[in-house]
């Protein structure tokens, strides 16, 4: 199994570099770069500059805020400076943020998605092989690229697209058309991967002739984890006031359904509209946790996570200690999940998802 590292998002830019160095040598494959209050391919940049062989993804950025064509030329600078290292994944965001946050328009994410990664397809082929750009769809439509604003080849060409999803129309597509899909922390339950997210991928994969071992899941699970009681006690709250503020979101409400929880939603979402901040963690109570986390000290973390998770995901997400001076032995946590090698296959014959 691989495992990934979240660069967090309250991290400095400043301390990028140095983060990335540190997972490398502890020995994950790769990092996640998140975009909240930072550009995500500004931080994957800042990690591929310092690292040599560790994976870089985008986990994920933001993509009907930015024209295909400049999220090609993006990838294709970071693809370039890292021999094929980068990765990108991209989100759709939620409808509320789109128009309030970034005011750009919101009309179908996902068939705009799916356009989203076909154009960008045809951006690189156009970038590696000179010739003309002919990309004609529904929401975009690309057919220029003079030779002074073409990039040119690079070494590796493919650049992996991944998506996160959360509705099984987004899963659906990367199904079909994308690299692998990232989920969201909120959504890695086991019962999610396996009634809502395999089933919605399996369906988007047939559409386009793949199989479902096509499209690896790297799971961003809420661990809870560390060397110490108080290490692992101070994690938990961490996580509590994380999942305060995500599980507000009406895309995260089948989670809190699934185990009974879904009053946790509604009073979350009112205190949203009162702007009560502060107060919302104190919904997110120890049923909340033991239902979306998974707790475990260092030592039993390996076989924990490989039983949460099972045969339905091909990497996941673990949360690096909290003080460097453990990094040697987590090295041998993370070596010990790594061995826990599982192939996705070809999954549950569940029908076609739901749009």
């Amino acid at each position: 199994m691989q495992v990934y590292a979240l660069i967090d998002s309250e991290l400095p830019l400043g301390d990028t570099g140095a983060f990335a160095a540190r997972m490398e040598a502890i020995g994950y494959d790769g990092v996640h770069a998140v975009e909240t209050i930072h550009d995500s391919l500004m931080v994957a940049a800042l990690a591929l500059a310092n690292t040599t062989t560790l994976q870089v993804r985008t986990a994920v950025t933001v993509a009907l805020t930015r024209s295909p064509m400049l999220m090609a030329l993006q990838s294709w600078d970071l693809a370039r400076m890292s021999h094929g290292r980068f990765e990108l994944g991209l989100g759709s965001q939620i409808r509320a943020n789109i128009v309030d946050r970034f005011s750009m328009a919101w009309s179908d994410p996902v068939g705009q998605m799916r356009e989203y990664v076909q154009s960008m397809r045809a951006i690189f082929a156009a970038f590696q092989s000179g010739s003309e750009l002919e990309f004609v769809g529904k929401h975009y439509q690309f057919r220029r690229l003079q030779p002074v604003f073409n990039p040119g080849p690079i070494d590796k060409p493919h650049v992996p697209i991944w998506l996160g999803g959360v509705s099984t129309g987004m899963v659906s597509v990367a199904g079909e058309v994308a690299d692998g899909l990232v989920t969201h922390p909120t959504n890695t339950t086991p019962e999610y991967i396996d009634e809502v997210c395999l089933p919605a991928l399996h369906s988007g994969a047939e559409k386009a002739g793949r199989r479902l071992s096509d499209v690896p899941v790297i799971a961003s699970c809420r661990i809870i984890t560390g060397a110490t009681p108080a290490e692992i006690s101070q994690a938990r709250e961490q996580h509590r006031q994380r999942l305060a503020f995500v599980l507000s979101t009406p895309s995260y409400k089948w989670t809190l359904d699934r185990y009974g929880l879904g009053d946790i939603h509604d009073r979350l979402r009112a205190l949203t509209r009162e702007k009560k901040w502060s107060a919302m963690a104190e919904l997110v109570d120890s049923r909340v946790l033991d239902a979306l986390t998974l707790e475990s000290d260092y030592a039993n973390l390996p076989e924990r996570l490989d039983a949460w998770l099972g045969e339905s995901v091909s990497g996941c997400v673990v949360p690096p200690p909290a003080d460097p001076r453990d990094d040697d032995e987590f090295a041998t946590v993370i070596a010990r999940i790594k061995q826990t090698r599982s192939e996705v296959g070809d999954g549950p014959d569940a029908g076609a998802a739901t749009l």
